[in-house]
């Protein structure tokens, strides 16, 4: 692996991998990365298969403060839709998520809770409906996700609000 083009200290993460129980196809890796500076970072990461077949990925990454809980590039799609979207968004570690959804007057209109967020990559799926069961009319809504997670001994919270869009 090759961090931010720094060629001179590749990592060999041979030893990191791991195939998953009974299947010699797939695996997982883990590893700890070297002490980097706050912010975005790019790394490339490539692989052999067992025929010695390589293959290169390129993704970008965000250290962050360990005592910071975070919410990052969250939004609804489709946005608008008829009648169910999904709320993706990234948290930098696990935390319990709540999504409450909004009229544009204030009025609390859904909550989708107890929701266990993992570090990386999250999907909610909601069906469009409020708190009765009754489908949303056409209009624009307002939605909140909140994180909250404990770090370094203290509760911490984080918020992200956005729009949405309902179109029968």
């Amino acid at each position: 692996m090759t961090i931010d083009n720094d060629i001179k200290n590749q990592i060999d993460l041979t030893r990191n991998f791991a195939y998953f129980p009974n299947n010699f196809l797939a695996g997982q890796l883990v590893a700890e990365l070297p002490e980097l500076s706050y912010g975005l970072h790019t790394a490339e990461l490539k692989a052999w298969d067992n025929s010695n077949n390589s293959s290169k990925v390129s993704f970008d990454f965000v250290v962050t403060e360990s005592d910071r809980l975070q919410i990052t590039e969250a939004m609804n799609y489709p946005n608008p839709f008829r009648d169910r979207t999904a709320f993706t968004f990234y948290l930098n570690t696990e935390a319990e998520v709540n999504i409450a959804i909004y009229s544009l007057s204030g009025r609390k209109i859904h909550t989708i809770e107890g929701i266990l967020g993992r570090p990386g990559y999250n999907q909610v799926a909601w069906d469009g409906r409020d708190s009765m069961g009754d489908p949303l009319a056409n209009g624009v809504y307002l939605y909140k996700i909140t994180a909250r997670a404990q770090l370094n001994g203290g509760l911490k919270t984080a918020e992200y609000l956005g729009k949405l869009a309902v179109n029968q």
